[in-house]
């Protein structure tokens, strides 16, 4: 049973291995039932999503080379020359492709075709259906072995991409009009694979063995292109195991052989063999490595996490039914389904998903509401403030007038009371000069200045006689230190003396 932990990866979470050599081929079919059943009911498995893998020995696998334009129709075009790639018509069988390579050069394509008779899946399906199994897949050991180990087509990122393309697929292949729009699509699937699966060098063969046969398959440029079942030879009275696995490991070699000229193999000596299944694959690989000295190993690339005790020990056993069920979780490299689509089972919806993912939603959007509520709202506030903000500096601009006019003001008014002042002081001694000046004398000119601290007038004029001016301005509280600047001198014209009288200004008024 596999499973997708939260990264999306697939991982093994139970299996369970069953021995049927003590059992009667009687009893065969319900001890598998038994045992499935029961491995679902404790596992609470999912009926609706089984995946099965059927022995190699009841398909017909074809690689196939055909004219691109062929590709159009390519499912009408195999199912018209069905008796012609296999010795059934096309009402006997059921069938699936894969276009696996695309020669633009010569316009070819490379087919992959795997048929099997209709009595013999029906069989499987009805045998599983007594346990109220709908099965969704239905495919070969070495398909699905290919599908866990091969490198590229098949990642968490594209998985996804790819099953909404042969879903889109599926309804375009029902639509008249939809079927010239499943070529760009296949081609989409194919390019994405071909530049994630770099070409290898040399030949990998893939050996699912068993006790009784063994599936062949070829993997060249990381593609699968023949497969084949074998029958292993049955182990004579008196033979020990160690001389059974000799004949089939000779067996083996003599078939990979014949397969390799087969398939023009250039690199024989670089093939490497990769062994899954249920014989005794450690003693089966020593002795291919004594005989041929050549690569083999055992299924050691898997794109499963395998995380129970003992079961990495066993991932050679359980190799081919992961290989089943990956197709189940993500995007495989080479997706081929015997059951037609008619008769496929639709997707179960799961409730608890569409549940958990309605709530994650709903709760990103009310997390979304609030958060767009409350910037909104910290966007009028602001909005607010700054309208707010903009009136008051308009405010604060006509304070900050008013306040420089005021100063201006004041300033003009510190002058106007600073002359002032001053003008009153002059307009005093003016005053008093008027008043204490006799009608006989008259000032031609008044001249007021400050010297060192000191205010001082300074008088000039005509008067019948100039000296009794001293003792006048003297008798007056605003001067003081009265005296002549100059000589007194005669106007001839008007027979007046001109005087020239300067004093300074009492500092108490």
């Amino acid at each position: 049973m596999l499973r997708k932990n939260l990264t999306g990866d697939p991982f093994l979470e139970h299996y369970r291995v069953v021995s049927l050599e003590e059992v009667n081929p009687e009893d065969r079919e319900e001890i598998i039932l038994s045992n499935i059943e029961g491995f679902i009911d404790e596992h609470k498995g999912d009926r609706d999503n089984f995946f099965l893998a059927i022995p190699g020995s009841k398909v017909i696998f074809k690689s196939l080379s055909l004219p691109s334009p062929t590709e159009e129709n390519l499912r009408e075009v195999l199912g018209f020359e069905m008796d012609r790639y296999t010795p059934f018509s096309l009402d006997d069988v059921y069938f699936d492709f894969k276009v696996v390579e695309r020669d633009d050069a010569r316009k070819l394509i490379q087919v992959v075709l795997v048929v099997i008779k209709k009595e013999v899946l029906n069989y499987y399906l009805t045998l599983l259906q007594r346990i109220h199994i709908k099965v969704r897949g239905v495919e070969v050991a070495t398909t699905a072995l290919y599908n866990l180990i091969v490198k590229g087509g098949q990642g968490r990122k594209n998985g996804a991409e790819r099953r909404w393309v042969v879903r889109t697929s599926e309804w375009l292949s029902r639509k008249r009009w939809g079927k010239k729009l499943l070529v760009p699509l296949d081609r989409m699937v194919s390019a994405d694979k071909s530049e994630a699966a770099p070409a290898e060098e040399g030949t990998r063969f893939l050996i699912t063995i068993d006790d009784e046969s063994c599936e062949l398959g070829a993997i060249r440029d990381g593609r699968l292109i023949y497969s084949r079942c074998l029958t292993m030879p049955p182990q004579d009275e008196g033979e020990s195991v160690a001389e059974r696995v000799e004949k089939q490991a000779d067996q083996m070699l003599l078939e990979i052989a014949a397969t390799q000229l087969t398939l023009s193999d250039e690199n024989p000596e670089r093939s490497q063999l990769i062994v899954a299944g249920t014989g005794d694959h450690q003693s089966f690989i020593s002795h291919l490595k004594e005989r041929e000295h050549i690569d083999a190993r055992l299924v050691d690339e898997l794109a499963v996490n395998v995380t129970i005790d003992n079961a990495r020990e066993k991932a050679t056993f359980l190799s081919v039914a992961m290989g089943v069920a990956l197709k189940g979780l993500k995007g495989v490299a080479l997706d081929i389904n015997l059951i037609p689509r008619e008769l496929r089972p639709k997707k179960k919806k799961n409730w608890n998903l569409i549940l958990g993912v309605t709530l994650a939603v709903l709760l990103l959007l009310g997390i979304g509401s609030f958060t767009l509520a409350f910037f909104v709202k910290e966007r009028m506030y602001f909005s607010g403030l700054t309208e707010r903000v903009k009136a008051l500096k308009g405010r604060v601009e006509e304070v900050e007038q008013m306040q420089k006019e005021i100063a201006a003001i004041e300033s003009k008014i510190d002058s106007l009371e600073k002359i002032k002042a001053d003008d009153t002081s002059k307009l005093q001694l003016l005053k008093e000069l008027t008043q204490i000046i006799p009608e006989e004398m008259w000032l031609t000119q008044f001249s007021y200045q400050e010297r060192k601290g000191k205010k001082e007038i300074d008088l000039s004029g005509y008067a019948t006689a100039a000296s009794e001016l001293i003792p006048i301005l003297e008798e007056s509280k605003l001067f003081e230190d009265v005296k002549f600047k100059s000589s007194i001198v005669k106007d001839k014209e008007s027979n007046k003396e001109k005087f020239n009288v300067t004093a300074s200004v009492s500092s108490s008024k």
